[in-house]
């Protein structure tokens, strides 16, 4: 899948995998202060988290719609507004592509 192909939740996907695998392999290591061990435990933790967001929301799926004109079900082939959402906290990375993927 090329760079323009892509869409935020396969991206987004992408990059919490790579801070997973990263932060995991960095625990492997035998030294390193606890303060920074609980740093990397918590960063493998929120992106599990997070992958089971992605899980939930990506492809044909049913998300709950907050609206000015009430709450409501609404069916999404697509990135839906948790994912946006999730998204935006990784818009300072290379290749979110904003505004196409803001919130």
């Amino acid at each position: 899948m090329s760079a323009p192909d892509i869409d935020l939740a396969a991206w987004l996907r992408a990059e919490v995998t790579k801070d997973m695998e990263s932060a995991v392999a960095k625990l492997r290591r035998s030294r390193m202060s606890a303060g920074y061990r609980r740093h990397l435990v918590e960063t493998a933790n929120r992106a599990g988290a997070e992958l089971a967001i992605l899980g939930e929301h990506g492809g044909e799926h049913m998300c709950f719609e907050n609206t000015r004109d009430g709450n409501s079900w609404d069916y999404y082939e697509g990135d839906c507004r948790v994912i946006r959402q999730l998204g935006y906290g990784y818009r300072r990375r290379p290749g979110y592509r904003e505004p196409e993927w803001k919130p």
